[in-house]
Formats: C-alpha cells, sequence, structure tokens
C-alpha cells in the first residue's frame, strides 16, 4: 500500500514542477479581472456538478493553512487531512487493510495527505477527489486548472465508462508495482519445455517489464484525455481567444506529463530489472568461481 502512495507521489511530483512552470509563464501573459474561483463555480451550476454534489475547495497560501479562527473551529489544514482521510478510506483497497491494521492505514494515508496538501496549497498542482466529490485548488495560483478537475468531476457524474477508469487508478498503480516487483524478484529460467505456466508467466514479465509497466498507465492517461476533452468544450464559450490557446496549451502539457510518466516509469522499470539481472549474475559467477577454487584446493 505503501509503495502505490509512492509511485503515485513521485509522479505528482513531476507533474507539478512542469505545471507550476507552465502556469508562472501564462499568468504573466493573462490579465483577469474576474475571480477565476466565481467562475469555477458558475460552471459547476451550468454543469449540473453543483446539484450532484461537487465542490470546490480552495486552498489557501501555505501561512493561512495553520490559521485557527476559534477554539471550536478546526484549521484549513486539519479541515483537508479530515477529508482526504474520508477519500482514501472509501476505497475497496483501504477499507480491507483498514480493518487488519488501521492505525498504520490512518498513518500511510496522513503522510500522503499532507504532500498533497503542501503542493495544492503552493500552487503546484489540483486535484478531483472522486469518492468525496470534491475538487481541491489554490484558486489564486493555480485557478485555470480548475476547468480540467471539473473535467474529471463531469467524468465521475456524467460518463459511466469515465467513472471505470478513474476507478482503475490506485489498482493501475499497485499492478505497475506488482509487475515490477516480480520482475526484480524473478532469476530467468531457460525454457526448457518442462516449465510451469507460473514460471512461464514470471519470465514473461521479466522479458517485458518496461512495455507492461508503461502500458499500466493506459487507463489513466484515457481518463485524463477525456477530462482534457471536456474541459475544452467548457471553456470554449467563456473565455476570451488569448486565454482559451492558453488553457488549451497548459490542458495538452498537464496530458503530456501523464504520457511522460508512462514512458519513464517503462524505461526505469527496464533499466532496474537490467541492473538488478547484471548484480545476480556477477554475483552468481563469483560464487561458482570460488566453489571451483575450492574443490580443486581439496584435490
Amino acid at each position: 500500500m505503501g509503495g502505490i502512495f509512492i509511485a503515485d507521489l513521485i509522479d505528482t511530483t513531476c507533474t507539478s514542477t512542469m505545471l507550476k512552470s507552465c502556469y508562472n509563464f501564462f499568468n504573466k501573459s493573462t490579465n483577469r479581472k474576474e475571480n477565476i474561483l466565481e467562475l469555477l463555480n458558475k460552471v459547476l451550476e451550468t454543469t449540473n456538478l453543483k446539484a450532484q454534489g461537487t465542490e470546490i475547495i480552495d486552498v489557501p497560501n501555505p501561512r493561512d493553512l495553520i490559521k485557527n479562527h476559534g477554539s471550536a473551529t478546526p484549521s484549513k489544514l486539519e479541515e483537508l487531512k479530515n477529508i482526504l482521510y474520508k477519500e482514501y478510506s472509501q476505497h475497496k483497497l483501504f477499507k480491507k487493510l483498514a480493518g487488519k491494521n488501521t492505525p498504520l492505514v490512518k498513518n500511510i494515508i496522513g503522510a500522503h495527505s499532507e504532500i498533497l496538501i503542501k503542493q495544492a496549497s503552493a500552487g503546484k498542482n489540483a486535484y478531483y477527489l472522486p469518492k468525496t466529490n470534491k475538487i481541491l485548488i489554490n484558486a489564486r495560483e493555480m485557478g485555470y486548472f480548475g476547468f480540467h478537475e471539473i473535467g474529471h468531476a463531469l467524468n465521475r457524474n456524467a460518463n459511466k465508462f469515465a467513472k471505470h477508469l478513474q476507478n482503475l487508478r490506485l489498482p493501475c498503480q499497485a499492478l505497475a508495482i506488482l509487475i515490477t516487483m516480480i520482475a526484480l524478484s524473478t532469476n530467468k529460467t531457460p525454457d526448457n519445455g518442462q516449465q510451469t505456466p507460473m514460471q512461464k508467466t514470471k519470465n514473461f514479465i521479466k522479458e517485458n517489464i518496461g512495455k507492461l509497466t508503461a502500458l499500466s498507465f493506459i487507463p489513466i492517461i484515457t481518463e485524463e484525455a477525456i477530462a482534457t476533452i471536456k474541459s475544452d468544450k467548457i471553456i470554449r464559450n467563456i473565455l476570451s481567444t488569448k486565454e482559451l490557446k492558453k488553457v488549451r496549451k497548459l490542458n495538452t502539457i498537464a496530458l503530456s506529463t501523464y504520457v511522460g510518466s508512462a514512458i519513464f516509469s517503462g524505461v526505469s522499470a527496464n533499466i532496474g530489472n537490467r541492473v538488478r539481472d547484471y548484480i545476480f549474475d556477477r554475483t552468481n559467477n563469483k560464487s561458482l568461481k570460488h566453489k571451483v577454487k575450492k574443490q580443486n584446493d581439496w584435490r
């Protein structure tokens, strides 16, 4: 479970860095006087998402996160932690694990949530939480990405196929980690016609680890593409021509980061597998030479 979160965090961190750089460039070249958060909320109403419970949570800047407005009122940080815990704890995978070790699950979700909150607060990324139907975004720093997140909300609430793809996000990340672990823990054996089905499966995974890891991203990339298309339809009639071009470029770049993550993960898994085999072969050869030498010495 921790591995799934680590994979998600690596992907999120790489994506965040690129998106923040692109958005800073975009903000300098666009002067919008209208409050972007108000515009996003209007879109929720016109798309009927507000009636279906979709809510935009405006994540404040880091220094305002921990402000407490009274002893009975939790800080925004605590509010966001509760939202994210509710989000992840509703997932089937974590429900099963929580029954076995609730404190561990809470700690892992808590650590993961803090990182996501910091990234959203710093304006490095925005998130749609499908289980709780909420959008987390620092509207002042990254407001224009809100349209893409609304695209994800439309996928969840108005598109059964895209909703199924969203549900596959964590399982796909888990699958990528699982097949990588299988490849790294498997010693390739020659096919002499006596291999068991399990050995054949492990060999196939080991030989194709790069491709399989990259392919595990297909449901994620497909759902992101659908959200991008829906976002494009939303912004056509509400943004100026200049803004429209910029937002489309941002959405294209955002989608390309997922494609890049798939390629990077596939290449990394393949390289890791090759390095592991090289070290294993070298160690095995040394051990074999040592045994031969020992046998010769006895003679």
